[in-house]
């Protein structure tokens, strides 16, 4: 249902807080800003969008974004992408908007995407939630209570990481010069463990 217009789909659900106000997980955000992109961008440009302002820039071969049936771009998920092309998109942010000497988003941008925002509101959580944190479309290893565990402890608290629906993780650690990815599908096996990596590549000095 609503994969004919997602972002309507969204919009219809009405609205939970002012924009500022809250942070909370939510793919259908994500589509809403995609729409607003196209409404900002001429049909011609924003067909395009993906290939020139990411792709071409990064040297991404096998990058793609899928569009709705409105022709939206999905923005939440249907991001397809080979190994090689998610370290190159991690290590955008690894450099902070800079690639090769380029610039391609503002230091101000990835600052604020990558870390938690505490003058917004969060969800309340149990103290043994170790959920990481929402920030601007990546999670964060940054805990929702001071009194709460980091969600993975052998990790450097500024570690931000990019999830898929099955598996799939884009770690990135700036303190440890690090990007980490893997492709694999385990919807039929035990969820992948961000932690116990962790501890393996404590163990070999890499972290």
């Amino acid at each position: 249902k609503g994969a004919d217009d997602m972002a309507a789909f969204a919009l219809s659900k009405g609205i939970e807080s002012s924009p500022g106000e809250k942070v909370e997980y939510s793919s259908g955000d994500s589509v809403v800003l995609s729409r607003i992109l196209k409404e900002v961008y001429p049909e011609a440009e924003y067909s395009t969008l993906v290939e020139a302002k990411l792709s071409r820039p990064l040297g991404l071969k096998n990058f793609v974004v899928e569009r709705d049936l409105s022709g939206t771009y999905v923005g939440s998920s249907f991001l397809y992408s080979s190994l090689k092309d998610m370290v190159s998109f991690g290590r955008l942010f690894l450099g902070r908007g800079i690639v090769r000497g380029q610039r391609i988003l503002s230091e101000r941008f990835v600052e604020s995407v990558t870390q938690k925002h505490t003058e917004f509101v969060y969800p309340v959580r149990k103290t043994s939630d170790k959920r990481w944190h929402q920030a601007g479309h990546w999670w964060t290893n940054q805990n929702y209570l001071p009194s709460t565990e980091l969600p993975a402890p052998s990790w450097p608290t500024d570690t931000f990481s990019a999830r898929g629906h099955w598996g799939q993780v884009l770690l990135v650690s700036p303190s440890k010069k690090l990007v980490m990815t893997r492709v694999g599908d385990n919807r039929h096996k035990e969820k992948f463990n961000v932690e116990e990596l962790g501890k393996i590549l404590r163990e070999l000095n890499i972290l």
